[in-house]
């Protein structure tokens, strides 16, 4: 299962959780959106703890 983060400006502006069909299976993000807009989605799914809407997205220090 797969979380993605839109980000403008360095912001996380949306959080995107997955989706499921009728039969519970995942729906990709590629199916639920516009291949332009996905090519910008940030995948969070492994970041510890998860963001949220108005924060950063963290970075990974040196």
């Amino acid at each position: 299962m797969k979380t993605f983060a839109n980000i403008q400006n360095g912001v996380i502006i949306e959080i995107i959780k997955p989706r499921f069909d009728d039969t519970g299976a995942e729906i990709p993000i590629a199916d639920r959106y516009h291949p332009d807009f996905v090519s910008k989605l940030v995948d969070i799914t492994d970041v510890t703890p998860q963001p949220v809407c108005g924060e950063a997205l963290p970075t990974a220090s040196a």
